[in-house]
């Protein structure tokens, strides 16, 4: 038993193999933009700090998503819209913070 498991143990790794579900690919999906964190629209898609409830939002967009494509999304077809919203937002979320900041520095000088 003991010599079993040192060979398993100095066995060189087994690759992890992922089978694609089928479905969009996330290359290939544009979430409407502009989106905020909150999942609000604001007037030039910027970070609102404005208290919202996050799952709400994201609940609410999802519905829409699917009264625009014409039928119940998957499981995995929700998750690759919900991380592309995320993806896409965060270069704005950085681009504002950044922004904010650069006027916060150039007030203080």
């Amino acid at each position: 038993m003991v010599v079993n498991q040192q060979a398993q143990l100095n066995a060189p790794p087994q690759p992890i193999i992922v089978q694609q579900v089928p479905g969009p690919q996330r290359s290939h999906i544009r979430v409407h933009a502009p989106h905020t964190f909150s999942g609000v629209f604001t007037d030039k898609g910027v970070y609102d700090s404005t208290p919202c409830d996050f799952v709400r939002n994201v609940r609410n967009y999802l519905v829409a998503e699917e009264e625009a494509a014409g039928n119940p999304l998957t499981g995995h077809n929700k998750i690759v819209l919900v991380s592309t919203l995320l993806d896409q937002s965060a270069a704005m979320w950085y681009e504002q913070i950044m922004a904010d900041y650069a006027e916060y520095r150039q007030m203080a000088d």
